[in-house]
């Protein structure tokens, strides 16, 4: 019996352990994934925008499948946890943004070719909102409250 909880003891256990530390090191990647290079907590962005009513259909069914180019393309600059929600006429898009310079990655992805090609796509399904910045296509929001 003690041979038997030996060979099991000097066998699984550091099996066991290699899987927890392969699991605790990436809980924390994704953990750091969440934060800058400052060690700061990801901006939050909110804005909003018009869909035209008779695109919803199209706008569901281009981002049902959107483009890896595209995916890839937003997670290169910078951008994660990103969602559209719908309401009524409204979209509505939540991101966190961890780099360091916003208006750099920005350009990059507007100056990105399939971005382009994406936004010949989508725009058209859109109407930007009269109160937006000069400058914006989405409309950007003031974010009123956080908890943690």
């Amino acid at each position: 019996m003690y041979a038997v909880f030996r060979w099991c003891f000097i066998f699984w256990l550091p099996l066991f352990l290699i899987c927890c530390e392969q699991q605790r090191d990436g809980d924390l990647d994704i953990q750091a994934e969440s934060r800058t290079r400052e060690n700061k907590p990801p901006k939050r962005y909110g804005s909003v925008i018009r869909i035209k009513p008779e695109m919803v259909e199209k706008y569901r069914e281009l981002h049902a499948e959107p483009w890896p180019e595209i995916s890839a393309q937003i997670y290169r600059n910078n951008i994660r946890n990103y969602s559209i929600f719908l309401k009524d006429d409204y979209l509505f898009a939540y991101f966190e943004y961890i780099g360091k310079d916003f208006a750099a990655d920005m350009a990059a992805m507007a100056m990105d070719s399939m971005t382009q090609e994406w936004w010949k796509l989508t725009d058209p399904c859109q109407v930007p909102l009269e109160s937006r910045k000069k400058g914006e296509w989405w409309a950007s929001m003031e974010e009123v409250f956080h908890q943690h």
